[in-house]
């Protein structure tokens, strides 16, 4: 199948209605074939070329998941770059030293098989799992309240895919690290969760605790890759091989509100796509779902850090969207004038609150013993939109976030619901 679509791409006889299980199909690849690259001995100009080709994949299968009005020059262009970028993954492996042939699926380190697996013990997964408690804890100012209403066995498993977010977040996002050493250190923490899912011993308690949690709820392996790729999105300034860390003017992130939808997927739905692998869900509805649940979180995150964000550097309000109010981004730094951003700020929650109402239809579909969780969840981000519409999207005056009691009082109703 594979060889036929990478033949059909290179001879431009792509047919009108592509195939979905072609895309599945590239969508499945992408994993390995970003591991096949960090690993790889390819020239430097052979793989920038790669990575950047490989990101405009990833940008355009992100495209086509935004629905019904992704067209069929999209997917063209999905299963075109595709074909460009398999002579590349072709050199990439051959000098690996492994077998190179048009259109092969490359194999996972994180699904192979060790000769000698390592088993942890219950003790030591105990002590994996309270430190990745204690990060999330520390960090995590919305999630943590959530899954205190599930299951010990579930809310542990998913402190440990926080913990690993987290840490990879860190790593993206430390200005005094040059970004090409960020990605070295991102590369070699996914090398290192690699060799622990492969069975290899590891002292690191973060990955202790996520190759259990993984095989336990049957994580797949690539959508742990793209959390952590997704955290490099912020730094990447277009292209993957920018230095970030060197200084730029204000710029806006996102020309309109379909490139911004590619952001969201990859740093929030990837992390509903996860989620919901431990809540558990037998209908397959439930993936676009988590998929438009993680934008709303997402979307309520950039309208309450707008001004922290401009003074970073970034605007992620779409270009299109200020155009169409008359507003520059170097106003999103400067300006006091709340009432001026009312209007453009007003429309993106608008467009939270329709994605919000994924989450509605969310919850029946995954476990019961998991419902509540997602419900207290949804409703914190949904409470914190409510409350800088309430205080008229004044977000340039100070951060607004909930008080602690606004939250336990939606951790007490989840509590009820889950024992209901």
């Amino acid at each position: 199948m594979s060889e036929l679509v990478s033949e059909q791409c290179k001879t431009g006889e792509l047919p009108v209605q592509l195939p979905m299980q072609a895309l599945s199909l590239v969508r499945g690849q992408l994993g390995d074939a970003r591991r096949l690259l960090l690993d790889s001995e390819v020239d430097d100009h052979a793989h920038e070329r790669a990575v950047w080709l490989l990101h405009q994949v990833d940008r355009a299968l992100a495209r086509l998941a935004c629905g019904p009005d992704a067209d069929t020059t999209t997917a063209d262009q999905v299963l075109r770059t595709w074909a460009d970028l398999s002579g590349y993954l072709q050199a990439a492996e051959a000098g690996a030293g492994g077998p190179c042939c048009a259109g092969q699926i490359f194999m996972s380190a994180g699904v192979q098989q060790a000769p000698l697996q390592f088993s942890a013990t219950s003790s030591q997964l105990a002590v994996a799992y309270s430190v990745c408690r204690s990060i999330t804890r520390s960090a995590a100012k919305n999630f943590y309240y959530a899954f205190l209403v599930l299951p010990r066995a579930k809310r542990e498993a998913l402190y440990a895919v926080y913990a690993f977010m987290r840490g990879c977040d860190d790593i993206a996002d430390d200005p005094a690290v040059p970004l090409q050493e960020r990605r070295n250190k991102l590369a070699e923490r996914l090398a290192r969760l690699h060799r622990a899912q492969a069975g290899e011993s590891t002292d690191d308690a973060v990955l202790l605790a996520l190759t259990d949690a993984q095989r336990k709820y049957h994580i797949p392996p690539e959508l742990l890759d793209q959390l952590a790729f997704g955290t490099m999105m912020d730094v990447q300034d277009g292209e993957p091989w920018a230095d970030a860390s060197a200084p730029h003017a204000l710029a806006v992130q996102y020309r309109t509100f379909e490139d911004l939808y590619e952001y969201c997927y990859r740093v929030a739905s990837i992390v509903g796509l996860v989620c919901i692998r431990v809540f558990g869900y037998h209908d397959p509805a439930a993936e676009p779902l988590a998929e438009r649940c993680g934008l709303a979180f997402q979307l309520t995150n950039i309208i309450r850090d707008v001004k922290e964000d401009a003074e970073m550097g970034r605007v992620y309000l779409p270009e299109k969207d200020l155009a169409a109010f008359g507003i520059s981004a170097s106003e999103v730094a400067t300006t006091n004038d709340a009432a001026r951003f009312l209007p453009l700020l007003a429309m993106e929650a608008e467009r939270a609150r329709n994605y919000y109402r994924a989450g509605d239809e969310l919850i029946p579909l995954v476990d019961e013993d998991s419902q509540p969780a997602l419900w207290v969840l949804i409703n914190i981000y949904r409470k914190l939109l409510d409350k800088i519409a309430q205080q008229g999207y004044d977000v340039f005056h100070g951060k607004i976030n909930l008080t602690v009691r606004e939250k336990l009082i939606i951790l007490a109703k989840g509590f009820l619901k889950r024992l209901a």
